[in-house]
């Protein structure tokens, strides 16, 4: 495996000049409805700060704030409001192609929820199951947990199924956080926490997202 992330990595470092202008062109033509907060006057301007190494504030459609950051040849994190964070990161795949990632975050009270979904670096919507299972609750309770009163409480303190999403760099991959903690009171929380992992990592292999670090 390491062998196959390695001859994926060389590829990609030795298109490292298209890979960028593919990330450029791929944010110069994201869809509004994307981030329907954001111009793209916005992503163009933001490239130009990222490609400096500048902190990047730009007022948005609506003349609020909207930061952005990341790397100008691969990925993009728009927060354009206070509720609300998009990133968008390039995929590389083993056959040559490059896919787009886009992770959807919003605040729902004290939590998040996030949405991951998958394009061709041409904006056309793929099937994401093809490319990641979002965990559920369930799979984020201990293997080892075998008091069943406590595995009820767990489902039933952590009904509302939130999880948030964030991308990681190295390795290329996603991390899944348990948000639905974030709504519980402290007690209930720390009574839960014996019973469930609070994240799962994924690491892209160049086909798709694969548990592991």
């Amino acid at each position: 495996m390491k062998k196959t992330m390695s001859i994926i990595a060389c590829v990609f470092l030795a298109t490292g000049i298209s890979s960028g202008q593919t990330f450029k062109r791929v944010m110069m033509s994201m869809p509004r409805q994307i981030d329907p907060l954001v111009t793209q006057s916005n992503i163009s301007d933001a490239l130009i700060y990222m490609e400096e190494g500048m902190e990047c504030k730009l007022l948005n459609r609506f003349h609020k704030y909207a930061t952005f950051e990341g790397d100008p040849t691969k990925s993009m994190t728009i927060r354009s409001s206070e509720t609300s964070e998009t990133t968008v990161t390039l995929l590389p795949c083993q056959d040559g192609d490059t896919l787009v990632c886009v992770v959807s975050t919003v605040k729902i009270g004290k939590a998040s929820d996030s949405q991951v979904d998958v394009y061709s670096n041409r904006w056309e919507k793929l099937d994401a199951g093809k490319y990641v299972t979002v965990p559920s609750l369930r799979d984020f309770m201990k293997e080892d947990m075998t008091d069943e009163g406590l595995r009820e409480e767990v489902v039933r303190q952590l009904d509302i199924p939130l999880v948030a999403v964030s991308v990681l760099t190295d390795p290329l991959g996603l991390s899944f956080r348990l948000a639905s903690l974030d709504w519980v009171d402290h007690k209930t929380r720390e009574r839960v926490m014996s019973g469930v992992n609070t994240q799962i990592r994924m690491r892209w292999d160049g086909e798709r997202f694969v548990k592991g670090e």
